[in-house]
């Protein structure tokens, strides 16, 4: 798994390269745009943290929320489960 800040949009060649080599899947597959930056622009912000999985997990649920302290982005609640 890769959680973080990666600067890269779900549409990125390098992210797409990054999942590919790694045998990732990404959490926002599914999900719908869903920006982390800035918080201060909220849902029209830009989606650029990222959380890559294996595909031995199965993502069941997805929201960005408002963030922690004096974040500028906004957080990324990702719930997720054993594939079967």
């Amino acid at each position: 798994m890769v959680l973080g800040d990666l600067n890269a949009v779900p549409w990125s060649a390098a992210l797409h390269d990054v999942e590919h080599d790694a045998r990732l899947s990404s959490s926002s597959d599914g999900f719908g745009l869903q920006a982390s930056w800035p918080a201060s622009l909220g849902f029209f912000g830009v989606p650029i943290d990222q959380l890559l999985y294996s595909r031995d997990l199965t993502v069941t649920d997805r929201r960005t929320r408002a963030g922690f302290g004096p974040s500028s982005h906004r957080s990324v609640w990702v719930t997720l489960a054993f594939a079967r």
